[in-house]
């Protein structure tokens, strides 16, 4: 078993957050280099260890379709390339798509290398993209498969196709997502967007419930090999929960492995824009 720290270098410092070692990388550099390292040093040797899950993503498009990122060319200024058909990535943090991810791929575009920049940077891409209608589940997203002892079963799908809609094509689903979210979050950790807490304090059910229905839910552990599904009705919800918590909606706590299928872009052209975190 590998053991690490996760120190506080980076811009939302949200797995850093999580287990414990702050949110900033301040306390770490006080006073010379060789008293900063004996400090950390100690301090890493004192920590206790806890379990936390690794999990893998792999993405992949249609023959005409294809990823596109973020990279720096030799000059260092930002592009997007082409990187193929098919993407396979590890995250600790979060797997989402929508507008979240959109906001990402922009800040991307205008990271710097200062924390402080880097936040208002993100601010304002978040403005620009707020009252983009593109990234919505109900335009992107079929259905979200799970694999379970007795094969692959429909998990997720939207209120369009929940039996009593005349809106769509019904089928049966063990979770339908009401109104048409913004992003669609798979979480593995509990804070997210640099010390957001979306599953915790997103109290209100995000699917459709039967009348008098509770939904049971537990806390959040990010080494019980379960994610934490959670949606973003609106755009604007990423902004409000910047500046204070309750935008989120639960869907789920499940296992996986997770199977999430597209719409076919038999009409016209679909982005889908997608994050892994961490």
């Amino acid at each position: 078993m590998l053991e690490f720290a996760t120190l506080p270098f980076g811009t939302g410092n949200d797995t850093a957050r999580t287990t414990n070692w702050g949110h900033k990388a301040d306390q770490y550099v006080k006073g010379t280099v060789e008293e900063s390292l004996k400090k950390l040093i100690f301090m890493v040797s004192e920590a206790s260890a806890q379990r936390i899950n690794i999990w893998s993503s792999c993405s992949n498009t249609r023959e005409d379709g294809c990823f596109l990122k973020i990279v720096h060319n030799a000059k260092g200024k930002a592009i997007r390339a082409n990187v193929g058909h098919n993407i396979t990535r590890k995250f600790i943090n979060c797997f989402s798509f929508g507008i979240d991810a959109r906001i990402g791929f922009g800040f991307d575009k205008n990271r710097t290398k200062s924390q402080g920049c880097n936040l208002c940077v993100y601010c304002w891409e978040g403005t620009k993209k707020m009252f983009s209608g593109d990234s919505k589940l109900n335009s992107i997203l079929d259905t979200v498969e799970i694999q379970t002892e007795n094969g692959i079963e429909t998990l997720l799908a939207s209120h369009l196709n929940h039996p009593t809609s005349k809106k769509g094509q019904s089928f049966q689903s063990k979770y339908y997502w009401k109104d048409n979210p913004s992003t669609l979050l798979f979480a593995n950790i509990p804070s997210f967007m640099g010390g957001r807490l979306p599953w915790r304090n997103g109290k209100k059910p995000g699917i459709m419930l039967e009348k008098g229905e509770k939904p049971k839910y537990f806390d959040q552990n990010f080494g019980d090999g379960i994610l934490e599904l959670v949606v973003f009705p609106k755009a604007m919800s990423i902004a409000q929960e910047a500046i204070w918590g309750g935008n989120s909606k639960r869907i789920a706590q499940e296992p996986g492995p997770f199977h999430l299928h597209f719409k076919d872009p038999t009409e016209k052209k679909i982005k889908t824009w997608l994050n892994i975190d961490g």
